[in-house]
């Protein structure tokens, strides 16, 4: 019969993310790792498996907890325009400042590119479900006569999303909050419906 964990397996994982998230998959050592989680390395690697497998768990428990950030943002106002509002302020503004710069998933997707297999299945993932997200926003504002029906809801969700994972980019540089303010209203006033 094995013994009981003694420490809470999901904190322990949160603070194992922050550390990657902080100094990247190849800068984050075994010795980061045991340092932050306050467990053994046999102990570390009996709960969580070895680096990858770690960061693979981190990579997932990040996506889970962002998507359902950004469902919760996306659904608290009827109106598309307000919801891309808010939208827009939550990158301007992210809530949780105790998090390093800049997004995860995107921080990783730079560093590795697709060398990781299975980091790309978590990154595509969250890329793919974030869009689907925003097109429902799009779609919901489209037939309120809100949102441009000139283009269809995907792409315009689609460049959306990849000018919210710029966004997060230029949020690691010297980037102004003026500049990215002014990159996010053109990207909500271009697909505002023309009036008739």
């Amino acid at each position: 019969m094995s013994r009981p964990r003694e420490f809470d397996y999901d904190k322990v994982l949160h603070q194992l993310m922050l550390t990657f998230w902080e100094k990247g998959y190849k800068g984050t050592s075994l010795a980061d790792l045991v340092a932050v989680s306050n467990l053994k390395k046999q102990s570390l690697y009996g709960a969580y498996g070895d680096k990858h497998a770690l960061f693979i768990k981190a990579l997932r428990l990040y996506r889970m907890q962002a998507m359902t950030s950004i469902q919760e943002l996306l659904n608290q106002e009827p109106s598309a325009l307000r919801t891309l509002e808010l939208w827009k302020i939550n990158l301007l503004e992210p809530s949780d400042d105790t998090c390093p710069k800049g997004c995860f998933i995107v921080n990783m997707a730079l560093e590795l590119g697709t060398e990781d297999a299975e980091a790309s299945v978590e990154i595509d993932a969250l890329f793919k479900d974030s869009e689907k997200l925003l097109e429902e926003v799009i779609i919901r504002g489209q037939q309120a006569g809100e949102i441009t029906s000139h283009f269809p809801a995907s792409l315009i969700a689609k460049n959306l999303a990849t000018t919210q994972h710029g966004i997060r980019v230029l949020n690691k540089t010297s980037s102004s909050q003026e500049e990215i303010r002014a990159i996010l209203d053109y990207s909500i006033d271009s697909i505002r419906a023309v009036p008739r």
